[in-house]
């Protein structure tokens, strides 16, 4: 499912869209009957499974700016069924809506995931404490590879922008952009 938004280049946080269809989908869902599913940040949807994490989702945003107006697409990726899941991805834990109970008809998913959409906090901070809300990475011992370095730490918050603030051992904070998470605990 993709969704297309427009927003105010100079004045709305571009980086925050995938951040709200991220509760968006986890608040449906919930509403839904499936509410284990927590977010692993920055942008897939989990459930755990004999305590190990497993996707069930991804979410990619893209924006092009053009003066004033940005136009943010968003697309979620969301396992309905495993069908043959399990033995394309043969390396990566996978899960499905189907493995947590009887999925949803997907237009009434859709639709419940396009009003938390429409109806969810527009407001940095007020999204940024939903989002903690269904984190399953604050709180955790993660390791961090950014491409150019690998280090691990505490996952101590998010930001208001959407990053991710990672506190090491001697007690120094580290502001993550981008990068591919590890959970260690």
């Amino acid at each position: 499912m993709s969704v297309s938004l427009e927003a105010d280049a100079s004045t709305d946080m571009i980086s925050l869209y995938s951040m709200k269809l991220s509760v968006a989908a986890v608040k449906a869902l919930d509403y839904l009957g499936f509410p284990e599913i927590k977010i692993k940040w920055p942008n897939d949807l989990i459930v755990l499974h004999q305590g190990e994490s497993h996707k069930l989702a991804g979410i990619l945003a893209q924006s092009v700016i053009k003066g004033k107006i940005a136009i943010v697409v968003v697309g979620l990726g969301l396992n309905i069924s495993l069908s043959n899941l399990r033995n394309i991805l043969v390396n990566e834990r996978v899960s499905a809506l189907s493995e947590l109970g009887k999925p949803p008809n997907v237009v009434d998913l859709a639709e419940g995931i396009l009003k938390e959409l429409a109806v969810g906090d527009s407001d940095g901070e007020s999204l940024v404490a939903e989002y903690e809300k269904y984190s399953h990475t604050l709180g955790t011992f993660v390791g961090v590879d950014t491409g150019e370095e690998k280090f691990e730490g505490f996952a101590k918050r998010i930001t208001k922008t959407g990053s991710l603030i990672i506190q090491s051992d001697n007690g120094t904070s580290r502001e993550i952009w981008v990068g591919d998470l590890i959970h260690l605990q």
